[in-house]
């Protein structure tokens, strides 16, 4: 058996070969790649449509920035199992930070989300110049955060409706609502969607810009826990350290690579090699064709024989050609396929397109017109529960006393001083009704 010995050896003779730390992929991620096709298709369709500059080409996207930050690497003793760094607390507390960076390597001022009810607008003081805020008690982007940053967009980049501009970014909820697109086809921003769970190839901004921007916010997170030893940092001390960090990442040359990275720009569908979606090709879905014939002949090659005078399909395909041709190890035994998932909560799910366009618009504003409606009657059942009377035994001979004394008091002298009552005055109110025996 090869032991440590085999493979310090191996590794010295494969000097193109490395130690690495895989990053986690989810399953979502795997088996959604092949839907990178189709953004490009619909990248390309608008490029064409509209021939935008790289200037006018935008890239969107949210992270966040805790009160407690990931540590440095620092220099230990050898051996040492533990070493530690200070940080503020053992939870922190979250402001989301939205950026908007150009395939020119221009940046707009970012926004920052605070978890709190109402904004105050000391709360980014010491932030990037130009920045805006916003409260939530979560700390996460909504619908009308996002729309505070869309109109910020708009003034800094000068689009119109003669003017456009591209703007590339995620399926979240918050940025597909009817007022935002309503507001974005008014002032000329074209919004195209990433297909989900494929942003940490395609985004720019997560391929070379929040990178460092969290190294450096972390460094600065260190710097300032040693300024302050004896203080815990809150989420009003965020914008400083932003302010120091968010210059140093958002350089030209980290947000050019990025769009050249991830094939935005320069426009390249085949930025991707196969080895990209090789665990794709594991884990992929069936796709629908349109073509019966195709579906018919592809299940009748997949399928395995129940014949005993069938011959297998190995002996069929070198049987059907003269020459001897390669074949395949997923012939002989194919990969495992997986399942379709299950739907949970009768949630649609997303994709990517072309959000600004007529008939996507309208689509989108078809669904959420249809939640609105399912809230409603959702509302109107618990009325409906809440006012429904609890069954009640009413004795004849009490309620009919009970009635001839409530219409002698139903005239009550108090009612000629109601317009007498001020605002602030104390009132004292009678209540006057059946008394009924319950069972």
């Amino acid at each position: 058996m090869a032991g440590i010995d085999w493979l310090d050896g191996f590794m010295k003779r494969n000097e193109t070969l490395s130690l690495r730390t895989p990053e986690a992929t989810s399953l979502s991620r795997a088996t959604s790649w092949h839907n990178v096709d189709t953004f490009f298709n619909n990248l390309q369709t608008v490029l064409e449509r509209h021939e935008f500059p790289p200037e006018k080409i935008w890239n969107l996207d949210e992270t966040g920035c805790t009160t407690v930050q990931r540590p440095n690497k620092v220099i230990a003793k050898t051996g040492a199992k533990q070493v530690g760094a200070i940080v503020s607390a053992e939870r922190g507390q979250l402001v989301t930070l939205c950026c908007a960076v150009s395939a020119t390597g221009n940046t707009v001022p970012p926004m920052m989300i605070f978890p709190r009810v109402n904004f105050r607008d000391h709360f980014i003081n010491g932030g990037p110049p130009g920045s805006v805020g916003a409260a939530f008690p979560s700390g996460w982007m909504t619908s009308d955060n996002f729309m505070v940053f869309m109109k910020h967009f708009a003034s800094h980049v000068g689009c119109s409706p003669t003017n456009k501009v591209l703007l590339i970014l995620d399926n979240h909820d918050s940025h597909i609502s009817i007022e935002v697109l309503d507001y974005a086809k008014a002032n000329g921003i074209v919004m195209v969607s990433f297909p989900p769970h494929c942003s940490h190839k395609l985004q720019p901004l997560d391929r070379s810009v929040y990178g460092p921007f969290k190294r450096y916010y972390n460094t600065a997170c260190d710097a300032w826990m040693l300024n302050n030893k004896v203080k815990t940092m809150t989420i009003y001390d965020i914008p400083p350290i932003v302010g120091q960090a968010f210059p140093r990442a958002m350089t030209p040359a980290n947000i050019q690579s990025g769009f050249r990275v991830s094939g935005v720009y320069p426009f390249d569908r085949d930025i991707f090699d196969d080895s990209e979606f090789m665990p794709a090709d594991v884990t992929d879905r069936p796709i629908a064709r349109a073509d019966e014939a195709d579906e018919n002949t592809s299940a009748d090659l997949n399928a395995p024989s129940t014949s005993g005078s069938s011959t297998p399909l190995v002996n069929k395909q070198l049987s059907a050609s003269t020459s001897v041709t390669p074949i395949s190890p997923e012939v002989i035994r194919p990969f495992q396929k997986a399942a379709p998932r299950k739907r949970k909560g009768g949630r649609k799910l997303g994709r990517t397109r072309i959000l600004t366009d007529t008939p996507e618009k309208m689509e989108i504003e078809a669904a959420a017109n249809k939640r609105k409606k399912c809230c409603v009657k959702q509302k109107a059942k618990v009325v409906k529960k809440i006012a429904r009377p609890a069954p009640v035994v009413v004795d004849n001979e009490s309620s009919t006393d009970q009635e001839s004394s409530f219409e002698e008091d139903s005239s009550d002298p108090g009612d000629d001083c109601i317009g007498q009552i001020d605002a602030g005055d104390f009132v004292l109110v009678k209540f006057i009704g059946l008394l009924l025996k319950c069972c």
